[in-house]
């Protein structure tokens, strides 16, 4: 027979063990969570820069994968070092103000067509 502090030593090893395995059930809910917010703030602020429709405006490519946030002005390198926001901070700040004007949806295909015609490059590396 286990002595009483012998008892209170295994009921306290199972409690630290039994807790451990609780918090990381609780982290990884959170993770989980926080993967499935930052999905829903993307589709959101794309759909509307996409007028209503969550696609490329230019050729209507609707892979949320291959969907982002275009600057219409070509200014994303200046503004993204300015507000030191990228990918989902990007997302939720647009959010956050109402939407700012300025912005489109677009996929990376039409933006690079974008960004090759209107010779949008050169300010990334004049920074050089």
């Amino acid at each position: 027979m286990l002595s009483k502090q012998e008892r209170l030593a295994k009921r306290s090893a199972y409690n630290k063990k039994s807790w451990a395995e609780h918090r990381q059930e609780l982290r990884e809910q959170k993770r989980q969570y926080a993967l499935e917010y930052r999905k829903l703030i993307k589709a959101d602020v794309l759909t509307h820069y996409s007028n209503g429709k969550l696609a490329c405006i230019q050729c209507g490519e609707s892979r949320v994968a291959c969907l982002s946030i275009d600057h219409i002005d070509g200014q994303g390198y200046k503004h993204r070092t300015k507000e030191d926001t990228g990918g989902g901070a990007f997302y939720r700040l647009l959010k956050k103000q109402g939407y700012p004007k300025g912005y489109q949806t677009l996929c990376m295909n039409c933006q690079f067509v974008k960004k090759s015609e209107n010779n949008e490059y050169i300010d990334h590396w004049n920074r050089y």
